[in-house]
């Protein structure tokens, strides 16, 4: 997992509700586009001494980024031209064609 692109974003919205804030003032102010109940999880991820760091990666369950139409359509005609290929490969001509790494 890598550092959420709105890193210090989150450290401010989690600082400053911790410090009482509302979730509505500190996300119009840290101009996030977050719902109340990711905001609430974040402080209490932050809470925890074990799970505070979860609070500031990008954690998308393996679905980090949806793949452009060129990634996809390339992909397939790969694939399809090159059924015996193995996994490794097409993720090392995708990282060296695209600069796209997928898992």
């Amino acid at each position: 997992m890598k550092d959420h692109p709105e890193r210090n974003a989150r450290l401010e919205l989690i600082e400053h509700m911790q410090a009482g804030h509302s979730w509505q003032t500190v996300v119009t102010q840290s101009q996030l586009t977050i719902l109340r109940s990711t905001a609430c999880r974040l402080v209490q991820l932050a809470r925890d001494e074990d799970k505070a760091e979860l609070a500031l990666l990008d954690r998308c369950h393996g679905h980090s980024y949806k793949l452009t139409k060129p990634v996809r359509d390339w992909l397939l005609d790969f694939c399809s031209a090159n059924p015996q290929v193995p996994s490794s490969r097409v993720r090392t001509e995708l990282k060296t064609i695209f600069g796209v790494e997928v898992t």
